[in-house]
């Protein structure tokens, strides 16, 4: 189910609890329950708004606009920027491994900063040093360690601010993530 649709089935289920509310004659504690699902339909609704990518290829993050939003929610007001943080790795670690299951990836390659971030997911594993040592002047990125099966390359020659994140299926490019992250909370 994309997120799209999530959003279309908690807008309706919302409807359904209103008119319920407005409709029935329930004891105090029912309509309590109702409202309780409905601040968390609002809740999921904004969250899921926020985290919707931008344009209609679902290729952008836009991590400033989550953190405006899990700023202005009740629900977070309590949480510290290392807890916003995590709730954004989580979504970013899920996005690229739905990416994974659309596309058949087997690896990706992205810069130094986004590969910090990938490196505290719960499916990443460290790459064991072998004993080939890797030639300094070489431009073909790095093997850092393996993310949920695929490979995770490193490009050293990619700037700090270039949040791209590349699948590749064998040599072919299949898709491109941008992580819009212009006050650098992931790092």
């Amino acid at each position: 189910m994309t997120t799209r649709e999530k959003i279309l089935e908690l807008e309706n289920k919302k409807k359904e609890l209103g008119t319920k509310l407005l409709e029935s004659k329930q004891t105090k504690e029912s309509m309590d329950y109702i409202v309780d699902n409905l601040r968390l339909i609002n809740f999921a609704l904004d969250h899921l708004k926020e985290i919707d990518v931008i344009d209609d290829d679902d290729s952008i993050i836009d991590v400033d606009n989550i953190i405006a939003s899990l700023k202005r929610n009740q629900y977070t007001k309590n949480e510290t920027m290392g807890e916003i943080m995590r709730s954004i790795q989580r979504l970013l670690f899920t996005r690229i491994e739905e990416i994974k299951n659309k596309t058949l990836a087997t690896k990706l390659i992205t810069n130094g900063k986004i590969a910090a971030v990938l490196q505290d997911a719960q499916g990443y594993s460290i790459t064991p040093v072998g004993p080939r040592i890797n030639n300094p002047k070489s431009k073909d990125p790095y093997p850092l360690g393996q993310l949920g099966g695929m490979s995770l390359l490193v490009d050293s020659y990619m700037r700090w601010d270039d949040n791209r994140v590349i699948f590749f299926k064998d040599k072919d490019e299949v898709f491109t993530l941008k992580i819009k992250d212009s006050q650098n909370v992931l790092i």
